[in-house]
Formats: C-alpha cells, structure tokens, sequence
C-alpha cells in the first residue's frame, strides 16, 4: 500500500497521506476505515461499538477465502481483533456489560451476529441495554 490516496472531490483529485485520513465513503454508501495501514470495512455505522470486517484472500493455491472480524470501543479507538477476551479488556469498567457478555456470548463468532429483529448487531443491541 502506498503513501497516499487519491480522492475525487467533485472534478479534481486530492492527494492526501493515509496517515491523515480516519475513514473512506466510496459513492455506494460502503465505508472503510484506515488504521494502522490496512482498510476495515464498517459494518454498522453509526452504532456504539464500531465493527469491520477484512477479507484476506487467499495466498496461494489451496488457500480460501477468510473473512476476520474487528471491533473499536469506540470510533476513536484503536481496531482491534473481535474476540471476547478483547471486547472484555475494552470494557472493563462496564460490569454489568461483561457479565451479560459471558451469558448472551459462548464464542467469538457469537459476537458479530446480527439481529433480524431489531436491525442491528446483537454485541450493539446488548452493549445499549446495559448502559
């Protein structure tokens, strides 16, 4: 990955270095966030507790496609893996979060599910209730 992004703005391009630029909005709504020299794509904007997924695609022949998940406390936090040890460590402070995460949450993979119901993730759903 390069220095720079180059940005449309209207009909002129801006050249900005990565180290300054938090997020990217492409024109159909997706946005990525720039940390740490890798891209996360956001799955819930605007929710509480940010979440991205990053697609590593394969190395080499046999590989398969995986998809990891990360979480930020926060929208100025660092990015950092999805796994309730990490969420756990980010919210200490919050007791009442960190029991219902070990009742609502049996693994990792728990904690990205999204809830048909109420149009969210059930780690933001969860995260609100106990506020």
């Amino acid at each position: 990955m390069g220095k720079y992004l180059f940005v449309q703005v209207d009909d002129r391009i801006r050249r900005l270095e990565r180290k300054d630029v938090y997020a990217v909005q492409y024109c159909d709504g997706r946005v990525f966030r720039v940390f740490d020299g890798g891209y996360y794509t956001l799955l819930n904007p605007g929710e509480p507790i940010p979440l991205y997924e990053v697609h590593e695609y394969p190395a080499g022949k046999g590989d398969i496609l995986r998809i990891k998940y990360y979480f930020s406390k926060d929208a100025a936090a660092d990015v950092e893996e999805l796994t309730l040890s990490n969420v756990k460590e980010a919210f200490a402070g919050n007791a009442k979060f960190e029991q219902e995460l070990d009742l609502q949450f049996s693994t990792d993979r728990d904690l990205y599910a999204y809830d048909d119901y109420n149009k969210c993730y059930r780690l933001d759903r969860l995260y609100v209730l106990c506020k």
